[in-house]
C-alpha cells in the first residue's frame, strides 16, 4: 500500500479544479460587462400626439418599452404608436424638430454619434441643408448621451431668421 496514494490522488484533483475554476471565475467577471454591452435606442411615435423613448439591447424590447411610454404619453392605443427608429449601438442621439413657413413640422432623429461634438455636427448639416432653407426652426427637442441620459443641448443649428 502506498502511503502517498490519497495525496497524490488529491494533487491531481487540485490540478484538474484550477482550470476549471479559472474559466469560471473569468465568465463570472465578463457576464455583466458582457450584458451591458452596448445599447440600442428605440424611438416610437404617434404623430401630433406623444412619443416613446427606451435604449435596450434588442429591437424588440426597446420597441416594446418605446411603445408603453408612447402610449402612456398620448393616451391612445398601442397601433398608435408607431416604431420609428431603432439604431444599434445608439451613440449620442438627436431628436431635432422641423417647421417650414406652411406650418408642416416633424422629428428629424439623428444616431449613432461617436461623441457630442459630431451629433451637433451632424444636425447643423441638416438644418443647414439647401432644401431648409425656407424652414422657420430647426432646433434640438432632445438628446440622449452614449450611456443613454437625456441631456440638455442649447447649440443653435443655424443663424435665426
Amino acid at each position: 500500500m502506498n502511503p502517498f496514494r490519497n495525496i497524490q490522488t488529491s494533487a491531481r484533483r487540485w490540478r484538474a479544479a484550477v482550470p476549471v475554476a479559472i474559466v469560471a471565475t473569468v465568465i463570472a467577471t465578463a457576464a455583466p460587462a458582457l450584458a451591458a454591452g452596448p445599447q440600442g435606442i428605440a424611438i416610437a411615435e404617434a404623430p401630433e400626439a406623444g412619443s416613446g423613448v427606451c435604449h435596450a439591447s434588442s429591437p424588440d424590447s426597446g420597441f416594446a418599452c418605446a411603445r408603453e411610454k408612447c402610449v402612456a404619453e398620448s393616451g391612445l392605443e398601442p397601433s398608435d404608436c408607431l416604431r420609428v427608429l431603432w439604431c444599434y449601438p445608439a451613440g449620442w442621439t438627436a431628436d431635432l424638430f422641423l417647421q417650414n413657413a406652411d406650418g408642416f413640422h416633424f422629428h428629424r432623429y439623428l444616431c449613432g454619434a461617436d461623441t457630442r461634438a459630431e451629433m451637433v455636427s451632424q444636425a447643423k448639416a441638416v438644418c443647414t441643408a439647401p432644401g431648409k432653407s425656407d424652414y422657420l426652426e430647426c432646433s434640438f427637442a432632445r438628446a440622449w448621451d452614449a450611456d443613454g441620459n437625456e441631456v440638455e443641448i442649447s447649440d443653435e443649428l443655424r443663424p435665426a431668421r
